[in-house]
C-alpha cells in the first residue's frame, strides 16, 4: 500500500489525483486536519491524521504502508529533521519497504538553501535506519515564478539580488505525474531523480518575457545582499522569511536551480511544460479575465 503524506498541500493535492488516476483510490493519505479532506474521502480515498509532530498518531497513519511519499515540511533545520525522524522511525519498526523524499535540486552540501541541512539530514537518517530511499529532487516550482511574475507586474520591476542565476522552473502538475509514476513502478529504491523544467531561466528573461507579453515595461534590478536584506527588513518582514528569502536569491545566483533534466518526459511519456511558457499563460489568462 501507498502512503503519500502532506495530501492537503499544494503538490500533494496534485500527486493524490496524479496517483489516483494510475491507481484509482486504493491508497491512504494522511493530512495534519482530515476536516479539510472530506472531497478526497468522497471519492472513495482513505485519508487519516497524521501530524508529523505527534510519533503514535504518524505511526497510525502510515499503518500497512510498504511505500511512502515523504513529503518536504516547514520550520527551522532541528524541526524538520524531528519530524522526519518521526515518520521515518514509525516506518522502520513497521516494516515499511520504500521511503520517498520529496526533496529539492540545490541539496549539494555547499548550496546555501535554508531547507538543504534538513533534506541532507533525513536522506542521510535513513540510509542510517537500512532505508534506501528514492530521492525526488524537484526543481523550482513554476508556480513560484507565477507569484514573482504577478508582483512584477504590480511594481514594474523584479527586484532580487539573483544575479545571472537561472531557475529551471517545473510545474506541480508534471512533478505530480512524475512522483505517481514513481511510486507505482519497482526498482526505483536508491535512486535520486532529478525533476526540473526542460530549459532554464534568469530573472532577466522573466521580465523580457512579460513586457513583451503584456505591453508593460517589466524590469530587472539586480541589487546587492544586503539592500535586499534591508528592503525586506524595512516592509516589516519577519526575521524567518528574511533569512529564507536571502538564501533563496543566493541558491539562484550560485546556480544550484539551473539544473536541467528530461527525467519527466523519459518518466511518463510527455515533456515537462516549458516554465517560463507556463507563466506566460497564466499570466495572459489572468489579464483576459
Amino acid at each position: 500500500m501507498i502512503v503519500v503524506t502532506g495530501g492537503n498541500g499544494q503538490l500533494g493535492r496534485q500527486i493524490v489525483r496524479a496517483l489516483s488516476e494510475r491507481i484509482g483510490n486504493g491508497f491512504t493519505v494522511t493530512v495534519r486536519e482530515p476536516a479539510k479532506a472530506a472531497d478526497l474521502v468522497a471519492l472513495g480515498i482513505t485519508v487519516k491524521a497524521g501530524d508529523f509532530d505527534k510519533p503514535e498518531e504518524v505511526a497510525r497513519a502510515i499503518e500497512g504502508a510498504d511505500t511512502i511519499l515523504l513529503m518536504a515540511t516547514l520550520g527551522s533545520t532541528e524541526q524538520r529533521v524531528k519530524q522526519y525522524k518521526n515518520v521515518i522511525d514509525a516506518a522502520r519498526r513497521q516494516g515499511t519497504k520504500r521511503i520517498a523524499f520529496v526533496g529539492y535540486i540545490a541539496d549539494q552540501a555547499e548550496s546555501p538553501f535554508p531547507s538543504t541541512p534538513s533534506i541532507r539530514q533525513a536522506l542521510a537518517y535513513m540510509r542510517e535506519e537500512g532505508f534506501a530511499p528514492i530521492n525526488l529532487r524537484n526543481g523550482n516550482y513554476a508556480e513560484a515564478g507565477l507569484m514573482t511574475a504577478t508582483r512584477a507586474l504590480q511594481s514594474g520591476k523584479i527586484v532580487s539580488p539573483a544575479g545571472n542565476g537561472k531557475i529551471s522552473y517545473v510545474t506541480r502538475r508534471d512533478l505530480a505525474r512524475a512522483t505517481a509514476r514513481i511510486l507505482t513502478e519497482s526498482g526505483n529504491e536508491g535512486k535520486s531523480f532529478a525533476l526540473t523544467g526542460p530549459k532554464a531561466y534568469g530573472h532577466a528573461e522573466l521580465a523580457a518575457m512579460l513586457s513583451e507579453a503584456t505591453g508593460t515595461r517589466i524590469v530587472y534590478e539586480d541589487i546587492s545582499p544586503e539592500s535586499y536584506k534591508a528592503q525586506l527588513e524595512a516592509a516589516n518582514t519577519p526575521p524567518g522569511l528574511v533569512a529564507f528569502m536571502t538564501g533563496a536569491a543566493a541558491t539562484v545566483k550560485g546556480g544550484y536551480l539551473a539544473e536541467v533534466s528530461y527525467t519527466i518526459g523519459d518518466l511518463t511519456g510527455i515533456a515537462a511544460e516549458d516554465g517560463l511558457a507556463f507563466i506566460r499563460r497564466e499570466v495572459q489568462k489572468t489579464l483576459k479575465s
